[in-house]
C-alpha cells in the first residue's frame, strides 16, 4: 500500500478569502452573542493557521 499524495494547495482567490473571513467573523460574532464577553478564539484557530498567507 503506498501512502497518499500531498494534497494540492489550495489556491485562494479574493471570493474565497472573502467567504472565509465571513464564516471566521460568524463564528466568533455567533460565539459572543452564546456567551458574551468571551470570544473563542480557540474555535477558529486551527482554521486560519491552516490557510495560506499573502505575501
Amino acid at each position: 500500500m503506498y501512502p497518499a499524495p500531498p494534497p494540492h494547495p489550495r489556491v485562494w482567490d479574493a471570493a474565497s478569502t472573502q467567504r472565509f473571513t465571513e464564516n471566521v467573523v460568524q463564528t466568533l460574532v455567533r460565539g459572543l452573542h452564546n456567551r458574551p464577553g468571551e470570544l473563542l478564539i480557540t474555535e477558529v484557530g486551527d482554521v486560519v493557521e491552516t490557510t495560506p498567507t499573502r505575501t
